[in-house]
C-alpha cells in the first residue's frame, strides 16, 4: 500500500493532464506535459531523499511540517472537533495545536511580530491531503507535485495571455525547467503551495486585463488569499505590480516610466509616512527583527554550512535602504567562487552564473520588444528588484537564497527571454554549419 497509493494518484493525475481541456488548446503535445509534471515528481522525491539520508532529519523544514501534521491527523479520530478547529483556524489557538504537536515551534515560528505564520498553511495542508494519503509521504509528494505542476501551468496561460509573440518552449523553459525552481517547488515545502497561487494569481489577472468580467474578479480574489496564507509578503509585491501592469494598458512607455517612478515614490512614501505616524514604526522594527533573528540562528548553529556574514540593519529606514544593494548583491551573486565547499554549492554556482547566458545573448542578439513584451519586462523588472531586495536583506545563508529566490527566479530569466532575437541566433548557427569542413 505504500508503494500502490502514490502510483494510483499518479495515474489519476496523468490521465487528468491528458483528458483536461486546457492542455488541449496549447499547440503544445500532451506527452510534454506529461513530461514536465514526471520531471517534477521526480524532483519532489529527489528532494525527499536528499534531506531523508544526506541530513539532520531535524534540520529539514519538510520534516517538521510532515510531522506536524502527522500528528493533528492522528487525533482526528478520537477529537475531530479539534481536528477542524486546526485546519479551518477557527477557534484554533497555539495552545490547542500543543496538545498534538511536539513541533508547536514551527507552528508559531517563534517571533511572528504579530503577523501570519504562513508555516501554518503547509502544515495545514499536508494535514487535509493525509486524508486521502492515509499518512503516505509519498503520496503527499505526488499531489504537492501535481498543484506545482498545475500553477506553473496557469503562469504559462497567463504569460501567453499577456505577451502572445513569446517563444512558448522558452517560456516553458523558464517556468518549469530551470533546476532549483523545479526542485524546491515540487517538495513538500511552501514553495508549491507558492507556485499554485501565484500561477492563478496571474491567470486571472491576465483574464481580467483581457476582459471585466465578475468570475475572473473572484477567482483573483480567492487566489490572492491563497497566495497571502502560502507565503505573507508575496502578496504585498506582487500586487502593485499587477495594479500598475493595469492601469498603464494604454499608454506609451514615456508614460508608463514616469507613471513606475510615481507610483514607487508615492508608494514608499504612503507606507514609511503610515509606519511612522500610525502603526509608531513597527512595520520596520518587523522587518528589522526578522532580519537580525536569522543571523541569530544562523550564529547560534554549531555548524555554519553555507551560511555568510550579514550586515545587521537597525529599525530605521536608513538602515533598511543601505543594506539592499549588499542583499541584491548576494541574491544575484551567491554563491561566489569562494564560498563553494560542497557538492550542493558547486551545483548552486554552475546554475546561478549558467543563467548569465541569457543576459550575454540577449546584448549580443538584441531585439527591441513591441509594447506589450515591453510592458511584461517592466513588470518583470519591478517584481524581480523588490521580491529580491526584501530576501536578500534578510538571508544570511545560500541554502534559503537559493530557495527562496525561486519564485521570481522564472520572471529575472523572462526580462531576457523577451529581449533576445533567438531567430537571428538559429539562422547565425545555419551559417556556422555551412563553413563545417
Amino acid at each position: 500500500m505504500q508503494i500502490l497509493l502514490p502510483i494510483l494518484f499518479l495515474l489519476l493525475f496523468c490521465l487528468i493532464i491528458y483528458f483536461f481541456k486546457p492542455f488541449e488548446n496549447t499547440n503544445i503535445k500532451k506527452y510534454i506535459w506529461l513530461l514536465l509534471f514526471s520531471i517534477k515528481i521526480i524532483a519532489g522525491l529527489s528532494c525527499f531523499f536528499i534531506y531523508y539520508y544526506y541530513y539532520d532529519y531535524s534540520d529539514s523544514d519538510i520534516f517538521h511540517y510532515y510531522d506536524s501534521a502527522k500528528a493533528i491527523y492522528q487525533e482526528k479520530d478520537e477529537n475531530f472537533i479539534d481536528y477542524l478547529k486546526i485546519i479551518t483556524g477557527i477557534n484554533c489557538s497555539d495552545e490547542l495545536v500543543a496538545n498534538y504537536s511536539q513541533d508547536v515551534n514551527y507552528w508559531t515560528r517563534g517571533h511572528d511580530y504579530g503577523l501570519f505564520v504562513d508555516n501554518k498553511t503547509i502544515i495545514r495542508f499536508n494535514a487535509i491531503v493525509m486524508l486521502l494519503t492515509k499518512e503516505n509521504i509519498f503520496g503527499n509528494i505526488i499531489i504537492m507535485a501535481f498543484f506545482s505542476f498545475i500553477g506553473c501551468f496557469a503562469s504559462y496561460k497567463a504569460i501567453l495571455n499577456l505577451v502572445p509573440q513569446i517563444n512558448k518552449y522558452l517560456l516553458i523553459f523558464a517556468i518549469f525547467l530551470i533546476p532549483s525552481c523545479c526542485f524546491w517547488s515540487s517538495a513538500l515545502l511552501k514553495e508549491g503551495l507558492i507556485a499554485f497561487s501565484l500561477g492563478f494569481v496571474l491567470y486571472f489577472f491576465s483574464k481580467l486585463y483581457q476582459k471585466q468580467n465578475f468570475w475572473y474578479l473572484l477567482g483573483f480574489i480567492i487566489s490572492c488569499f491563497l497566495l497571502f496564507l502560502s507565503k505573507i509578503y508575496v502578496l504585498p509585491i506582487i500586487l502593485p505590480c499587477l495594479l500598475f501592469y493595469y492601469f498603464t494598458k494604454k499608454t506609451t512607455l514615456k508614460v508608463q516610466i514616469i507613471a513606475l517612478f510615481t507610483t514607487i515614490i508615492i508608494g514608499f512614501s504612503t507606507i514609511i509616512l503610515i509606519d511612522i505616524y500610525l502603526l509608531d514604526s513597527r512595520l520596520i522594527e518587523t522587518i528589522s527583527g526578522k532580519h537580525n533573528d536569522f543571523i541569530n540562528l544562523i550564529n547560534i548553529l554549531p555548524e555554519k554550512g553555507s551560511s555568510f556574514i550579514l550586515s545587521r540593519m537597525e529599525a530605521n529606514y536608513y538602515s533598511l535602504l543601505s543594506i539592499i544593494p549588499e542583499g541584491l548583491l548576494n541574491v544575484f551573486f551567491r554563491p561566489f567562487y569562494s564560498d563553494i565547499h560542497n557538492s550542493f554549492l558547486l551545483i548552486t554556482f554552475i546554475e546561478t552564473y549558467s543563467l548569465f547566458i541569457f543576459i550575454i545573448l540577449s546584448i549580443i542578439f538584441f531585439k527591441k520588444p513591441d509594447s506589450d513584451t515591453r510592458k511584461f519586462i517592466v513588470f518583470c523588472i519591478i517584481f524581480v528588484f523588490l521580491f529580491y531586495s526584501l530576501i536578500g536583506i534578510y538571508t544570511p545563508n545560500i541554502g534559503s537564497l537559493s530557495r527562496y529566490r525561486t519564485v521570481a527566479q522564472p520572471f529575472f530569466i523572462l526580462i531576457f527571454i523577451c529581449m533576445t532575437d533567438f531567430e537571428k541566433i538559429l539562422k547565425k548557427f545555419q551559417i556556422l554549419r555551412i563553413f563545417k569542413p
